[in-house]
């Protein structure tokens, strides 16, 4: 078995260094194939649990099950 038979994609396709953020025709590829290191999870855990978190509260505002003091 050869080292390039083990990965999905072709090894040898271009691979962009920096791809701009009006880059549309490239920016589902970038997405596809972002790979999150620990830091980045574990910062998108903490900005995403804030969010759910404020999420939680406006609703038990909007339901009346909390007051602000």
């Amino acid at each position: 078995m050869l080292l390039n038979e083990i990965f999905a994609k072709d090894v040898q396709r271009p691979i962009e260094g920096v791809i701009k953020a009006d880059d549309a025709a490239h920016l589902g590829t970038e997405v596809e194939e972002y790979v999150l290191t620990n830091e980045a999870a574990k910062g998108l855990e903490l900005l995403l649990g804030g969010v759910h978190q404020l999420h939680q509260r406006q609703r038990c505002l909007d339901l009346g099950l909390l007051r602000l003091r």
